[in-house]
């Protein structure tokens, strides 16, 4: 029985679950627009897109969040690529190619061109973990301001 404050539960629409999986737009750290997908790095696993190299890293990740920062902690560039992984993996529009995969089509541009602030933004909202970056941000803006605001020197 439904509570009277409560509104009764509806079913989602099929259209916007389809909304979902065509992305979202999202303004980057650099300024520039994507359409982006969230895409967990659990989809990615199942999906086969995490390379076998990596995949220790997102099996302690998993397991333990410590554990895998110490595991990346030693191998920065298996971190690098596990970011590249996901970012081409959450881009919708532009779609995001390792370079030599073939020429570049108009809809496309190379992992590597993308800033890496970018990257590890997408990294971070693909797993939940912006609203703290964001938070990080304004405190750091919030602290140059005071820092530069002309009264002294």
């Amino acid at each position: 029985m439904a509570d009277e404050k409560t509104p009764e539960l509806q079913a989602t629409p099929a259209s916007d679950w389809k909304k979902d999986a065509e992305g979202t737009l999202m303004e980057l750290p650099s300024g520039k627009v994507a359409r982006l997908r969230r895409r967990s790095i659990f989809a990615l696993m199942k999906a086969g897109q995490i390379p076998n190299e990596l995949r220790a890293i997102v099996q302690n990740f998993i397991s333990s969040p410590q554990g895998a920062r110490a595991v990346a902690g030693e191998n920065f560039e298996a971190m690098f690529q596990l970011i590249d992984v996901v970012a081409k993996a959450c881009f919708v529009y532009p779609k995001l190619v390792d370079e030599g995969e073939n020429e570049l089509d108009d809809d496309e541009v190379y992992v590597s061109d993308i800033e890496f602030d970018d990257k590890l933004y997408v990294y971070l909202w693909s797993a939940g973990e912006v609203s703290s970056l964001e938070a990080f941000r304004e405190e750091q803006n919030s602290s140059i301001s005071t820092a530069f605001d002309g009264k002294s020197v």
